[in-house]
């Protein structure tokens, strides 16, 4: 599903709301969600996920949208999606909960190695 954060420019996006993502999940579609980046940002991902539970996507599906159910309809799920032997590490740590608005990305890890740390100029 997406992108949410634009017009409905696009003939697929035509009968699209923020509440679509809750809508296909209830009903037990596996669903995911972008931003169709350079459209959108990937960096409004997050927010497109907190507005869709807003909208009665159920909080504890959410995170499943931009993990696992990508991986699985991409046919990538045996290596990622999920943390689990054998699966590559690739790790976001927030600062809290990541559907909170005041929360940030601390740390990034692909593949086991760290390669982005929040610098607070304070």
């Amino acid at each position: 599903v997406g992108p949410t954060l634009t017009a409905r420019y696009k003939v697929e996006l035509k009968g699209r709301t923020l509440a679509t993502p809750g809508i296909l999940a209830k009903a037990g579609v596996l669903t995911a969600l972008t931003t169709d980046h350079w459209v959108v940002g990937v960096q409004y991902l997050p927010l497109t996920l907190i507005m869709a539970v807003k909208e009665g996507l159920p909080r504890d599906v959410a995170l499943r949208l931009v993990t696992i159910n990508s991986a699985r309809i991409m046919g990538v799920d045996d290596r990622l999606g999920s943390l689990a032997p054998g699966k590559d590490a690739d790790v976001v740590v927030w600062s809290g909960d990541p559907l909170d608005v005041y929360q940030r990305v601390e740390q990034v890890y692909v593949n086991g190695e760290k390669v982005y740390t929040y610098f607070r100029s304070e």
